[in-house]
């Protein structure tokens, strides 16, 4: 007796059979099919056309069932009408077919995480495409747990978990940030120690100087899950800031069963100068280089402005990257519509400090120019070369700059000339918000009649960090003068620090 199935194959194929005798005299049309998943095959009335997008010709008119599968997702059928000496378009949009892994036997009250081909779900559920997929499982106090489960479409998979207790142990013992000033605000004000944990216990993490003393403690746990992370707000034992210097930090801990682990050592420096946020960009006007100290390796700080001053306007972005302790290289670029005409300014710079002592030193050396305008700089352009001096009394600060320039008024050298001016900048702070009054005069070029204040400008500029993140805002207002011409300018922008 013949099976439901093999009964359906032959109606099938009588229908498919019946219709090409009956299309010689009712007329053919062709249908298209295509699928937004690759290799989704295509069946008409039961019969494979192959892989979408596939075409068929030659199909009787009238009514016809198109069906779509592919494994992982949910199959579509629908049914469609060919039309004589036509073309039918069919698209099928293919979900995925998905089920649920319930992970069971997991102890109680203990972090779980599970993950598959990168999907991470915490918790003993997770939803995952149907088929076969390899599951790992990481619980707290445990070894990795990796097993195949098959998933089964709109059903709940139920897996036992087979957990092996792990020894304890802590590692990979590092710090947030390289560099930071204690005296400045939350988040800038403080470094977070953060390492992993495999299972629960206890210790404390010791802050060493330079010559070995430990000048903190502090007591970390108890651990109730893998990754860890604590505070260190460069402060002593007592209470006091630390002095400026570079800080390694040790961790102890004890295991629950009593087993003793140790990672170390983790890096920072401690700089007084360290303003919040650093300089550069946005952060600040350019004529307080010197009130902070440049680097350390590894700071990136990035930021974003727009100006408008007498019709003209344009936005911008600077990067700043340390790359020695006291060392750090910028650059940026600005695009704009100046004097009506589309322009683009590059900019390329190294600054050097001094750290240490009442007075801050710094150099910054570089290029300023033009690479597409016709208007030219408003600024003084070409190389550069600035020699700066500046220090902080309390919450306020001033610093000193002469710049000396070289180019011509695009940064180039086709008639370049000499010209020096000077800069200065006071600034105040309180919490979260600092405030700057800066001006600079510059010169006209040095080869003709001595003209001091050719160039000039005088702002009042205001930053704020934003509490909890490492995001600051800027804004500034000032007038500027170039020939005689004065303008009023408007800025502002935003910064990040990584």
């Amino acid at each position: 007796m013949m099976k439901p199935r093999n009964w359906a194959l032959c109606a099938s194929f009588l229908l498919f059979a019946a219709f090409s005798l009956f299309a010689k005299t009712i007329g053919t049309g062709t249908i298209s099919v295509t699928s937004s998943v690759v290799g989704t095959e295509i069946f008409l009335d039961g019969i494979s056309l192959g892989a979408a997008p596939v075409s068929q010709s030659a199909v009787p008119v009238g009514l016809h069932q198109v069906a779509a599968v592919r494994a992982g997702y949910r199959a579509e059928r629908r049914i469609v009408t060919i039309t004589e000496s036509e073309t039918t378009t069919v698209r099928f949009e293919l979900a995925a077919a998905s089920g649920t892994l319930e992970i069971r036997g997991l102890p109680p009250e203990t972090p779980c995480e599970i993950e598959v081909a990168g999907i991470r779900a915490s918790g003993n559920r997770i939803i995952l495409p149907e088929g076969a997929r390899t599951v790992r499982v990481r619980v707290f106090g445990y070894e990795d747990s990796t097993f195949i489960a098959r998933i089964t479409a709109d059903r709940v998979t139920e897996v036992e978990a087979e957990l092996t207790p792990v020894g304890f142990a802590v590692e990979n013992l590092k710090v947030s940030r390289t560099a930071f000033n204690p005296e400045n605000p939350a988040p800038y004000g403080s470094v977070k120690y953060l390492f992993s944990a495999s299972a629960p216990g206890s210790g404390k993490i010791t802050v060493l100087d330079d010559r070995g003393n430990a000048v903190r403690t502090i007591e970390v746990g108890p651990f109730a899950e893998r990754r860890q992370a604590v505070d260190w707000d460069g402060r002593d034992d007592r209470g006091d800031p630390v002095p400026e210097g570079t800080y390694r930090a040790r961790l102890d801990a004890v295991g629950r069963d009593g087993t003793k682990s140790r990672s170390g050592d983790a890096t920072t420096r401690v700089d007084g100068k360290r303003p919040f946020p650093p300089e550069g960009g946005i952060f600040c006007p350019p004529e307080s280089a010197a009130l902070s100290s440049a680097g350390p390796r590894g700071t990136v700080s990035f930021g974003a402005n727009a100006r408008l001053s007498d019709g003209d306007f344009g936005s911008g972005m600077l990067a700043n990257v340390g790359i020695a302790p006291n060392a750090e290289i910028s650059c940026g670029a600005d695009l704009g519509v100046i004097g009506g005409e589309p322009a683009i300014d590059a900019t390329a710079a190294v600054k050097f400090s001094a750290v240490g002592g009442p007075v801050g030193r710094a150099l910054v050396a570089g290029w300023t120019g033009r690479a597409v305008g016709t208007d030219e700089l408003k600024d003084r352009a070409g190389l550069f070369f600035a020699p700066a001096a500046g220090g902080r009394l309390g919450a306020f600060g001033l610093g000193l700059s002469l710049p000396i320039a070289f180019g011509d008024a695009f940064g180039r050298f086709d008639d370049p000339y000499l010209t020096v001016g000077a800069a200065a900048s006071i600034e105040a702070r309180e919490g979260n918000l600092a405030c700057a009054i800066s001006g600079r005069i510059d010169s006209d070029r040095l080869d003709g009649p001595f003209a001091p204040a050719e160039l000039w400008r005088i702002g009042v500029f205001s930053r704020y960090a934003i509490p909890r993140t490492f995001v600051t805002v800027a804004a500034g207002l000032g007038w500027k003068s170039a020939g005689g011409d004065g303008a009023p300018f408007a800025q502002g922008g935003f910064g990040v620090q990584f």
